[in-house]
């Protein structure tokens, strides 16, 4: 969608431009307005206690890993709701129910936005200590979206090139918090939240990135599901 509407605008080659200026032009479509935010990639020196923002990078949505925990970084995830929107129509596409030993939406998320230690030959030159050093990299949310589109990475690479799809159960409620960090590079910030309320869901079935079938999920207004679902005959 962002793509056709820089199109539509005469302005394709915004799309991957590294210019700021083009960045902040290609965030003015209807889009970005609904579905964009900012990402803040922040380094902070363990010695010093230095910080050091990078640009910030804006997303159209929050695309999470989910197979983190078959390597042993999997965590004993938050208990979903008894009452999500899956198990009302039976558990098409995850699977239906939800336990506290299930990887959730809100673990994927936690990974996300994790501190990882850099050392070694990975080290950060710390303008304050005019050396490389051991530091810390975390990835924060600067700017929420109005609308929070997340996606699920459920395919990835293999030994062989091929694309594997992941299909382990990922657990998720209808309601969802955004930790939204602000500061500078003078402190370390402070956190609220956004929260936001499951609206639709779009799910993948089949076992290559190359075929398959969607079907989709939507609320109305007035609260109720919908099953969207395109049949042949």
């Amino acid at each position: 969608l962002q793509r056709q509407c820089l199109q539509s605008a005469g302005l394709p080659s915004l799309m991957n431009s590294s210019q700021p200026s083009d960045q902040r032009l290609a965030q003015t479509t209807a889009v970005h307005r609904l579905f964009g935010g900012h990402l803040r990639s922040r380094l902070r020196c363990v010695q010093c206690g230095t910080f050091r923002d990078r640009q910030e990078e804006p997303f159209l949505d929050l695309s999470l890993a989910v197979g983190g925990w078959s390597k042993g970084k999997r965590k004993k995830a938050k208990k979903a709701k008894q009452q999500g929107v899956f198990d009302r129509f039976g558990g098409v596409g995850v699977g239906s129910g939800s336990s506290s030993s299930q990887f959730s939406l809100d673990d994927a998320l936690e990974e996300f936005l994790a501190v990882e230690r850099l050392k070694d030959s990975n080290s950060w030159r710390c303008p304050k200590c005019d050396a490389f050093v051991p530091a810390e990299k975390q990835l924060s949310i600067s700017q929420a979206p109005n609308v929070c589109a997340v996606s699920l990475k459920r395919f990835v690479h293999r030994s062989d090139r091929s694309l594997q799809k992941l299909g382990e159960h990922v657990a998720f409620s209808e309601s969802l918090r955004l930790p939204v960090t602000s500061g500078d590079d003078n402190d370390a910030g402070s956190v609220t939240h956004v929260d936001y309320r499951l609206c639709s869901i779009l799910v993948h079935t089949g076992a290559s990135v190359y075929s398959g079938h969607y079907e989709s999920f939507v609320r109305s207004s007035a609260g109720a599901w919908y099953r969207i679902c395109l049949l042949y005959t």
